[in-house]
C-alpha cells in the first residue's frame, strides 16, 4: 500500500476515520495520504439568486473548519499528507471515487454516519456510495 485517499467532512465520523489514517501512517512509513474535502453543489443552488460572495464565504468557512479538523495529520506527517478540495454536483461519492482513481489510491478511507439499513436505503450515504462505486479497497470507519 502506497497511497491512501481520506475523505473528510470534519464530522465526528470523519474524526474517527482520521484515527484509522493515523494508524495507517504510523504502521506504514512509505504511505502517502491525500485528505479530500468535497464541496457539493446542487443544481438548485447554482441556478438560484443567492449572491456568489455569500456562497464563497460559506464554502471558505467550511473548508477552513475541515482543514482545522485534519491539522494534526498535516502537522504530524508534513511530508506525507496533503489537503485537497474538490467540487461536485450531487453526491460526493462520485467525486471521491474519481479522485481516488486520479491519485492511484490503493485505499479509500471514509467515516460512516452510522445510518441503519432502512435510513441508508431511503437517504443514501456517502460511504455506501463509495463502497459500491470504488475500484479500489474501501475502509469505512464507524
Amino acid at each position: 500500500m502506497k497511497k491512501v485517499l481520506f475523505a473528510s467532512d470534519g464530522s465526528a465520523s470523519s474524526k474517527k476515520a482520521q484515527e484509522a489514517v493515523v494508524s495507517i501512517l504510523s504502521a506504514w512509513p512509505e504511505v502517502e495520504v491525500t485528505v479530500l474535502h468535497v464541496i457539493t453543489e446542487s443544481a438548485m443552488v447554482m441556478s438560484s439568486n443567492i449572491q456568489p460572495q455569500l456562497l464563497w464565504d460559506a464554502e471558505t468557512a467550511v473548508v477552513q473548519e475541515v482543514k482545522e479538523a485534519v491539522k494534526p495529520l498535516l502537522d504530524d506527517f508534513p511530508n506525507r499528507v496533503t489537503f485537497r478540495t474538490e467540487r461536485a454536483i450531487g453526491s460526493p461519492a462520485h467525486k471521491i471515487c474519481e479522485v481516488g482513481e486520479q491519485t492511484h489510491a490503493d485505499l479509500l478511507v471514509v467515516g460512516s454516519h452510522g445510518r441503519g439499513t432502512v435510513d441508508g436505503l431511503l437517504l443514501g450515504s456517502v460511504s455506501h456510495g463509495v463502497m459500491h462505486r470504488a475500484k479500489m479497497s474501501v475502509l469505512v470507519v464507524k
